[in-house]
């Protein structure tokens, strides 16, 4: 009988996704928005008051037929029957819940002109200003349907021990966010992204104390573009289609010692596009061929001066000799010109901010929470820091109540609570619902809340040993950085019960006692912990590469087989299983305790080595194959599952799958087993710019072989 109703399980699952498929499409909410640009999020013009950190704070359906709609919405919701269960058997949970969870996270920018760049899963949707003459922070949290819980906010910070404040959100010079400068996405897929925002530093005024002018009348070579030196300076006019249109300077002789950074006036008009972007290509004494750094540019026919430091770049020494400046495909693919009015070299004077010192932001997005996490990372060695960290503001009169845990207890003021060592706090946003904060467990990093002005301010901040951030280092996985993060959590409830549950849950996750791997059924597997600023359960296990994979076993499947004990909570435990130094994993399956294959999609995202992402913050590009998905165990219960990770067949068939791939932009990977390539880039290609390539890799099995790679 067991048996039995399992099998009816799976087959009841199988019609039931079928079904759910055939009708959106396999995507959730705003699927086609991943795809392209997503809706303009409204503009709040509400503003707080100036806070000791410097922030401020196709038709329509007729009428009858909605209300009728919405009539049989509301009922269901009273009488519970749409959260009756769809299945029966032990499996029915875990294929419920999963598919609830599928396509439930999704990334997209807010317009064609890309100011604004929006994570949201189900509960919420953050936007982050990407435009270019904004201060770079959270521009809303919002939950689903657009009421806001914070504007304007969540800045970070390092502060100096000479007392100076320096912000993320005033970068002096005029990088965006954007899809070269910063903007990117490793992992994505059904349950997760991590959305990571890279170029940021805390250099917020600029005072030039030396100066080197470019002789830019004098090029020593072009490409993609025709030239005219005049008064106004450099004029360009970009032939269609260049694939690389670019100016070259010779003979230059600057002293890299004594300039810090390059500096550019120029003016663009590109018709099809109001953002482009442009890369200096140095080459110095030192050697080592061209070392690059990007700035993305506005094209509205007026003049721009963009700041781009260089010391970031890797051995940057000696004397820089040839500068090379490189225009993305929008110049020549809208037709455009350029104007370049001056370019030189500038020992700058950073008014005492740690120029080089920066951050990423990483949104660690699933289906139903975020965490957020921030990595401070030196390019060279930075002292004197007192503290970093990220400061929230929020306006009292929008707050109905809070609640504020400490090591004494549970609070509903501020008054008794110690205001410097929170644990967690929440928000009753009014209108809408909780916003909160939850430290992980462990967390040395400090919580504070105040309420001065009217406005309630929360800084979570971290103390660097000795003051100190050591330079990142190649081949430590980038061990001397500072990281730190929360939990961000909101809902749409107006009592805190669910979200002090969810505080307990994560600050008392799971330990090693509760997951178990069978040896003997695995793949050289093993639990590695919780990741607590990443927020899931990390395995290791063995892999494989293309090649073998092809030609020597292609039905050879890696295993880990484990099982999971719940403790006093019900949990959806998300569970990364990740193969190192191999990244080539194609696709991955559950089973059951009874080795019976699931209707559970499973994640799929994986890194290549050395394919051009390296940077500050991911100096080593360590390659990796990774499968996650959300496990569900109630209290006091113990699930047993077998994860496949996979790579050419499923007996006689080759795999069809569909992959993430972390690269300088985000990157899908389709293909039939390891052959038969097809690759996308969606977020490089908008309805208003069509200036960069789409599909760039397609190989069909009738294409030339590698020597040793299919």
């Amino acid at each position: 009988m067991k048996r039995f109703r399992t099998h009816l399980s799976l087959l009841l699952a199988t019609l039931l996704l079928t079904s759910a498929f055939a009708s959106c499409g396999g995507g959730g909410a705003d699927t086609e928005d991943a795809y392209s640009e997503g809706p303009r999020e409204e503009s709040t013009t509400a503003r707080s008051s100036e806070t000791e950190f410097g922030e401020s704070t196709s038709q329509s359906a007729p009428e009858s037929e909605t209300k009728e709609k919405q009539s049989e919405t509301e009922s269901e919701e009273e009488t519970g029957k749409n959260n009756s269960p769809l299945l029966e058997g032990e499996d029915a949970g875990q294929i419920e819940g999963a598919y609830s969870l599928a396509n439930q996270v999704n990334a997209y920018y807010t317009d064609g002109a890309r100011t604004g760049f929006v994570t949201e899963n189900a509960n919420m949707k953050l936007t982050y200003s990407t435009d270019m003459t904004a201060e770079r922070k959270v521009s809303s949290l919002t939950d689903k349907k657009g009421n806001v819980y914070l504007y304007d906010t969540m800045d970070i910070f390092v502060k100096m021990k000479d007392g100076g404040i320096y912000y993320a959100s005033k970068t002096a010079n005029s990088t965006k966010v954007s899809q070269f400068a910063g903007l990117n996405i490793f992992r994505f897929g059904y349950y997760y992204y991590d959305v990571r925002i890279e170029d940021q530093n805390f250099v917020n005024e600029i005072k030039i104390t030396d100066e080197k002018v470019l002789d830019i009348s004098r090029l020593a070579s072009k490409e993609g573009v025709d030239t005219k030196y005049g008064a106004s300076g450099l004029y360009c006019r970009f032939k269609g289609n260049s694939v690389d249109p670019q100016v070259v300077f010779s003979n230059i002789s600057f002293p890299t010692a004594d300039y810090n950074y390059l500096v550019i006036t120029m003016k663009s008009d590109l018709p099809a596009t109001p953002e482009a972007d442009c890369q200096f290509f140095i080459k110095t004494s030192a050697g080592g061929g061209y070392k690059s750094v990007s700035f993305d540019t506005v094209n509205d026919g007026e003049y721009h001066t963009y700041y781009v430091y260089l010391g970031n770049l890797t051995n940057y020494s000696g004397t820089l000799e040839t500068l090379r400046l490189d225009f993305s495909m929008s110049y020549s693919a809208s037709g455009g010109t350029a104007e370049i009015k001056e370019i030189k070299a500038i020992k700058a004077d950073v008014c005492g901010a740690p120029q080089d010192l920066g951050v990423a932001r990483v949104f660690h997005t699933y289906s139903d929470k975020l965490h957020q996490e921030l990595q401070f990372a030196a390019a060279k060695t930075t002292e004197g820091i007192e503290s970093v960290g990220m400061v929230t503001t929020l306006t009292a009169d929008t707050v109905n109540k809070i609640i504020v845990k400490d090591k004494k207890g549970t609070h509903t003021s501020l008054k008794g609570a110690d205001a410097s060592g929170i644990e967690y706090v929440g928000f009753d946003i009014k209108g809408v619902g909780i916003f909160g904060y939850i430290l992980p467990y462990g967390s040395k990093d400090q919580l504070t809340l105040t309420l001065e002005d009217g406005v309630y301010t929360l800084i979570q901040s971290a103390i660097p040993e000795g003051g100190v951030i050591e330079k990142s280092e190649k081949g430590t996985g980038n061990g001397n950085d500072l990281r730190m993060g929360h939990r961000l959590y909101t809902d749409n409830n107006h009592t805190f019960d669910r979200f002090l549950l969810e505080a307990e849950i994560e600050r008392n996750p799971l330990g090693e006692h509760s997951f178990k791997v069978d040896g003997e059924n695995s793949s050289s597997a093993a639990f590695q912990g919780y990741d607590p600023l990443r927020g899931c359960y990390v395995f290791t296990m063995a892999g494989t590469t293309f090649s073998p994979a092809y030609f020597e076993y292609p039905n050879k499947h890696f295993k880990l087989a484990f099982e999971v004990s719940g403790d006093m909570y019900d949990r959806t435990v998300y569970v990364a299983s990740t193969t190192t130094p191999h990244g080539h994993l194609e696709g991955a399956v559950l089973m059951n305790e009874d080795g019976l294959l699931l209707p559970v999609s499973v994640q799929v995202s994986k890194n290549f080595l050395g394919d051009g992402e390296a940077n500050l913050y991911n100096l080593d590009d360590t390659a990796y194959g990774e499968s996650i998905l959300p496990i569900f165990v109630n209290a006091k219960e113990k699930k047993n599952y077998t994860l496949l990770n996979l790579y050419q067949n499923w007996g006689k068939y080759p795999l069809k799958q569909l992959s993430s791939v972390q690269y300088y932009v985000p990157y899908y990977h389709l293909s039939a087993g390891v052959t038969e390539t097809n690759c996308l880039k969606p977020w490089y290609y908008t309805s208003i710019a069509r200036d960069h390539w789409n599909l760039p890799d397609h190989r069909a099995m009738s294409a030339p072989f590698w020597h040793t790679i299919p």
